[in-house]
């Protein structure tokens, strides 16, 4: 069965927002079974190489997320072509810098 892209940004941004919830579920239960939270159970916890792939993960679930969102909303409210392909792109670049600079914070790239 093959379905529109409608349906595909459907279930992505659903699968996306499952995911953040996890996510966030497992970091409220984290902060609460560690407090009073020091810095330095901080810093193990997310030097740890499983927890920095999650949160790379949920960093690219949220980009995917929001991008599914604001394009809908584009597409639907902004009928200028010029200024919706110009508000992509400048949303566009910066998802990408929050991803290059949660790399460079998980990893210090």
């Amino acid at each position: 069965m093959s379905f529109g892209k409608g349906m595909r940004d459907w279930k992505l941004q659903r699968l996306s927002a499952l995911w953040l919830a996890a996510f966030i579920g497992y970091m409220i239960i984290f902060y609460f079974s560690n407090a009073p939270l020091s810095f330095k159970v901080w810093q193990k916890l997310f030097a740890h190489p499983m927890m920095q792939v999650a949160t790379i993960v949920t960093t690219l679930a949220l980009i995917l997320h929001a991008w599914i969102g604001v394009w809908t909303i584009l597409t639907d409210y902004v009928h200028q072509t010029t200024i919706r392909l110009t508000l992509e792109v400048v949303i566009i670049t910066a998802l990408v810098g929050y991803f290059v600079w949660a790399l460079m914070i998980l990893w210090g790239i």
